[in-house]
């Protein structure tokens, strides 16, 4: 009786396995390790669905107002460290980087925070909303965009120190997308630097330069240099040059500065027709990266063929044979770093580029 009493419970389990798997043994990881910490993941639920009024940010450079508006808040279980805001009515105004000033209507506002900083301001400013599905589909939406920018292993939410306030905006006329660590007054553009900075148009050559730049009384001289050295890779890599109706250059003064932007200089976006480089960049190497791109409309899969064609072609006259074989004579460069330039991994050896 025994027996039978146990076969039928053994029975029940492994029916009970089949049908629900899942549910019987697997638990939900709330956190995973990381080497800032751990992460959690992050829950948005209709309950987390507010209207926002009177909320003020000012770090005494900019003041974002957002009078009223509707907010969705993404949670762990720590506390909530993410604020989606859709505005109705709201104002930003201020100087960002380089003195530039901004002003406008705020298309939405991105908030990631430590969640004491919820607890101790951002709560007062929400009352409860009757649920809309529709600007809680766009602030999911936004939250897809935007979450990876900040604090974030995966879609697991790392949360920020206490006095870390990460803000991301955009504006509703001029399309710019700005990022910041707010509370440190640190901006950078994720979009739009066309609205902000000067044009100069030549054909299909386009620049895009800052009040303060170093080339503004010189921009001609500096496209025409350019300009030969598209023509010389295009017939170097027999492209068509019409196969390019444009190519825009944004151009700054130094690297550091890019990185003011929030922009690692230099690179092309070749699909895009786009340069972001610093003004005394070699002329050549990112112009072949698009020139390139257009043989047959896809990116050369190798890093080593891709840096390396886009060097040879850079258009300043070294002889890299030459600086090569005198690197590698003199020991400078050992035998056993040679091995580097075999994958991808050349950019880890000093002098990869040039061998």
């Amino acid at each position: 009786m025994k027996y039978g009493c146990k076969m039928r419970q053994v029975l029940l389990m492994y029916f009970l396995l089949l049908l629900f798997p899942v549910r019987l043994f697997a638990q939900k990881q709330i956190y995973i390790e990381t080497p800032l910490g751990k992460a959690y993941p992050v829950e948005h639920s209709r309950k987390d669905f507010y209207c926002i009024t009177n909320f003020k940010l000012d770090n005494g450079n900019v003041k974002i107002n957002v009078d009223s508006g509707y907010v969705l808040f993404g949670s762990t279980i720590k506390g909530v460290t993410e604020a989606i805001i859709i505005p109705i009515r709201s104002k930003v105004t201020g100087l960002i980087i380089d003195y530039i000033k901004i002003e406008g209507e705020l298309d939405d506002l991105y908030l990631r925070f430590n969640f004491r900083w919820y607890k101790n301001y951002l709560s007062r400013f929400l009352k409860r909303s009757s649920f809309i599905n529709s600007v809680y589909n766009k602030a999911i939406k936004i939250h897809k965009q935007k979450f990876r920018n900040y604090y974030h292993a995966g879609w697991y939410a790392i949360i920020p120190p206490e006095k870390t306030l990460m803000c991301e905006f955009s504006l509703k006329t001029s399309g710019l997308r700005i990022g910041s660590n707010f509370l440190n007054n640190s901006f950078f553009v994720f979009s739009g630097l066309s609205n902000l900075w000067n044009k100069f148009k030549d054909g299909k050559f386009t620049i895009y330069y800052p009040e303060n730049s170093v080339i503004k009384d010189s921009l001609q001289k500096w496209l025409d240099i350019r300009k030969t050295a598209f023509k010389r890779i295009c017939n170097y890599l027999r492209v068509s040059e019409k196969k390019i109706n444009n190519i825009t250059f944004y151009v700054f003064n130094n690297k550091k500065q890019g990185l003011l932007y929030g922009e690692r200089l230099g690179y092309a976006i070749p699909d895009k027709f786009e340069i972001y480089t610093a003004y005394d960049q070699t002329p050549g190497h990112k112009l072949t990266h698009i020139v390139s791109y257009w043989i047959n409309k896809k990116r050369i899969n190798s890093a080593l063929i891709n840096e390396g064609l886009a060097v040879y072609l850079d258009q300043t006259g070294r002889n890299y044979s030459r600086i090569s074989k005198y690197l590698i004579s003199s020991g400078i460069v050992k035998d056993k770093n040679l091995k580097n330039l075999l994958g991808n991994n050349f950019r880890k050896e000093k002098y990869g580029y040039i061998l």
